[in-house]
């Protein structure tokens, strides 16, 4: 999506439009005001999803405020590629001043160190991965916590959008993904984020955020994946291994997601990128996926193996995970 379809009252105006044009083409619906002063094409702003007007929003607050902000948190997650569970409602910036945290016309401004761990991604001025990362940590639940670190660290990730030799608008024109499958540059280390997070503001979300790491895995492939075995973690069933490879027949290697060998149980994820994603499994169909996906079962439980499948719904439901776990014959470990 082209966010340079935003229209700017300020740009109008300097051409000699009369702006308050725009408002009424507002008021007939063949805009939508964004916020003060920036517009866009009704069809445009329909035609988006959540997380394309969340990056409109985002384009027109940095392009209309005196001082460029710096983002943060959720805002910088979503720019870097981060497992966020859903789209923020707020724009999240940094600021200098203590009275940081309010909430004004969908911005909201946390307090914290304007010079250490920055950078800039295309236009946007941003935290860098690490302090991003961390700084999520500290402030989510447990699962989705572990999801962001899971991201941070994971080898698979996206090339930048844009390269060191483009600049100006070209440069700025490039990044224009909301809503990434994977994150941004490099894999961030354990020791680097470690670091990171003994540069938090408090004790409380040091240790939080530590304990997220080291419970954090480089071999998550998926916010749900990562999700899912925090909360086999929560409900106290023992650590799975992950991404283990069974040699099936037909002379297939099948990686699956979780594995239990002491019960010999295998869990699967199932999220719907599985099924429907058009670059994924040669572009076959969904009904071809599924049934590939059966059969693929069909051949893990023939070498013995229990077999526990869920989705979204109910990984994100602890009792019935928890069923779910225990029909396949896993047992929660003995609290000492």
């Amino acid at each position: 999506m082209d966010y340079h379809g935003l229209i700017f009252c300020s740009e109008v105006a300097a051409v000699g439009q009369d702006p308050r044009n725009l408002a009424r083409r507002a008021k007939a619906g063949q805009l939508v005001r964004v916020r003060r002063g920036v517009y866009v094409d009704g069809g445009t702003w329909k035609g988006a999803d959540t997380w394309q007007r969340y990056g409109l929003r985002a384009e027109a607050f940095n392009r209309t405020v005196a001082v460029a902000p710096t983002f943060s948190l959720q805002t910088s997650g979503l720019l870097w590629g981060l497992a966020l569970l859903g789209c923020p409602k707020d724009l999240h910036v940094l600021t200098s001043f203590q009275q940081g945290g309010r909430s004004l016309a969908g911005v909201k401004r946390h307090f914290g160190s304007m010079d250490a761990r920055l950078t800039e991604l295309g236009e946007f001025r941003t935290t860098d991965k690490a302090r991003t990362a961390v700084e999520l940590m500290a402030r989510l639940p447990f699962a989705q916590a572990v999801a962001v670190a899971d991201s941070c660290r994971r080898i698979r990730v996206a090339p930048a959008p844009w390269a060191d030799s483009v600049a100006g608008p070209e440069r700025r024109a490039l990044i224009v993904d909301w809503k990434r499958d994977t994150p941004l540059g490099p894999p961030v280390s354990l020791d680097e984020l470690r670091a990171a997070a003994l540069e938090l503001p408090s004790r409380a979300k040091i240790e939080r955020a530590t304990a997220v790491l080291e419970f954090s895995s480089d071999l998550s492939e998926s916010a749900g994946e990562s999700m899912s075995r925090a909360n086999i973690h929560i409900l106290g069933f023992r650590a799975p291994e992950l991404q283990h490879a069974f040699s099936i027949r037909g002379g297939v290697t099948a990686r699956t997601d979780f594995y239990w060998p002491r019960e010999r149980v295998v869990g699967e994820f199932d999220g719907r990128a599985k099924y429907t994603r058009s670059d994924w499994a040669s572009g076959s169909s969904v009904e071809e996926r599924v049934l590939a996906e059966k059969d693929r079962e069909n051949k893990i439980r023939a070498l013995g193996m229990g077999f526990a499948r869920w989705n979204w719904a109910e990984m994100m439901d602890l009792a019935r995970l928890e069923r779910i776990l225990s029909d396949a014959g896993l047992r929660r470990t003995p609290k000492t």
